[in-house]
């Protein structure tokens, strides 16, 4: 199979358009694309904007936040933004550019900021330190007060919420940054009574309606639960068992609850499968592990479903066909997720599958029309699914994959994508009809499938690791745009 794929290359080599470049890996980049569904969701309330022409949705993820940047999130965050670009004060800072004058004339006349000294504002990069203390402030806590020391207010931030897990406090991007912002929109001011995000909306940033539609619920879930609680047949319009189990359910106003334990007087003529017009918002209730195949094919009514860390597996076609889902809580404590569970969810936008996912078995996910980004936790071996999800733009791999299976990401509308250096084989037609632009395989990598990128007509570069030994047939067949290979290692 070396002698197959010496003499691909070879081929291409002596196109006269395809530029053969040998080079050496280069160290795989961080991944950042939780931190781009935050952004997409701070983006549309307002208080980010990208970094292209007309502030179009280039979020420039993986790089430091100058001091400016953060100094104009924090007056965003303070519900000012609109009085900054207002302001017709001579900016007193000599290195500001033209864009930002307003801003740093705003914060020079507020009290947020004096500058470096001499007339500069200082046009460095922030830390994680210094844009905690922004975010503490915008909170309402002063360190001048003694609320937090600004120098050592990272274990003060994470108290308060603001400080994830995922944040790199050592090389803080702005993946960093918008994370942080992200989770103090769900911290509460100083004193309590209400959220950031409350308080902006009380200063008319942004209305509740703006909120609630802007922010995915599947990166910051909500409790239902709580509601659902409160339902019990006394109060429910129709309740019944579930055949096969030891689980009941109940209905009323369009709320459908699954609870453990079955129900000795439930009606044998109340069939939950009725409910398949009825029900719009689901809770399965702690002590579920798994429920029957197809339980809830076809509700087409139903639009959210919040299922307990207590859920072990969701079984086949357990929401196929459901074209009204738009949100699935998806907790820790799930395992797998079996063949065709979410088949034709076409309202489904956003999948953040949990940590401690171990298997996501055949199409789960496929012909998810919406679907534009998914997350995929560390874990999971293998990958397989997503054919025919036509709006999936974004995607995150996890660290430990050894495997994209036969046409996962086909027809997708995936440009870019980070493979990992733990992948050992892409089957046939994973990214088939794509519009990437270059594809870095990474080394360690060893097979490729048939037509495993045909028709990637927008595909320009394409990198080859030193361990790649086998490769099927037409492999990059109609990638008509193709000018430049890159070869690593041995081949």
């Amino acid at each position: 199979m070396k002698k197959k794929l010496l003499y691909f290359l070879l081929c291409l080599a002596l196109l006269p358009t395809i530029l053969l470049v040998r080079t050496s890996a280069a160290p795989a980049p961080r991944d950042v694309s939780f931190q781009q569904m935050q952004a997409r969701d701070l983006n549309k309330l307002g208080l980010l904007r990208g970094t292209g022409a007309g502030g179009s949705a280039n979020f420039d993820l993986s790089r430091a936040p100058t001091r400016l940047e953060a100094l104009i999130m924090l007056i965003r965050l303070l519900g000012k933004d609109a009085e900054a670009q207002a302001c017709t004060d001579p900016c007193p800072f000599t290195d500001v550019p033209q864009w930002g004058r307003p801003y740093a004339a705003y914060a020079y006349r507020t009290g947020l900021t004096k500058g470096s000294g001499a007339g500069v504002f200082g046009m460095g990069n922030a830390d994680a330190s210094m844009y905690s203390t922004f975010i503490l402030r915008a909170l309402g806590y002063d360190d001048g007060a003694g609320d937090f020391v600004w120098n050592d207010c990272l274990p003060f931030a994470a108290q308060v919420g603001i400080l994830s897990d995922r944040v790199d406090t050592n090389t803080f991007w702005r993946a960093d940054m918008v994370d942080i912002s992200y989770e103090a929109l769900f911290a509460d001011v100083k004193g309590g009574g209400m959220t950031l995000a409350e308080k902006l909306t009380v200063q008319n940033v942004f209305t509740e309606e703006t909120f609630q539609n802007a922010v995915n619920r599947a990166l910051r879930p909500g409790q239902p639960e709580l509601l659902a609680a409160n339902l019990t047949i006394e109060n429910a319009e129709v309740y019944g068992n579930i055949p096969g189990t030891d689980c009941h359910w109940l209905y009323a106003d369009g709320l459908l609850v699954c609870r453990a334990g079955t129900l000795p007087d439930a009606d044998s003529a109340n069939r939950i499968e009725l409910l398949r017009d009825k029900a719009t918002t689901l809770v399965v209730e702690k002590g579920i592990t798994t429920l029957p195949s197809l339980i809830f094919q076809s509700f087409t009514k139903l639009e959210e479903a919040w299922l307990s860390s207590d859920l072990e597996i969701i079984p086949s076609n357990a929401f196929a066909g459901c074209t009204s889902l738009k949100f699935v809580s998806l907790r820790p404590g799930l395992k797998t997720i079996r063949m065709l569970a979410f088949d034709a969810c076409n309202s489904l936008e956003t999948v953040v599958l949990p940590d401690g996912l171990t298997e996501l078995i055949g199409a789960a996910f496929i012909d998810c029309t919406s679907l534009r980004s998914v997350y995929i936790p560390d874990g999971i071996t293998s990958v397989r699914g997503f054919y025919g999800c036509t709006s999936l733009a974004e995607v995150r791999l996890p660290e430990g994959l050894e495997s994209i299976d036969v046409r996962t990401f086909a027809n997708t509308a995936i440009s870019d994508i980070r493979l990992p250096a733990s992948l050992k084989g892409i089957g046939g037609e994973a990214f088939m009809g794509t519009p990437l632009a270059e594809v870095t395989l990474p080394e360690g990598l060893e097979f490729l499938g048939d037509g495993c990128f045909k028709d990637c007509v927008q595909l320009k570069q394409i990198h080859f690791p030193g361990s790649l030994t086998n490769m099927g047939r037409k492999a990059f067949i109609n990638c008509t745009s193709l000018d430049k290979v890159v070869v690593n290692g041995n081949v």
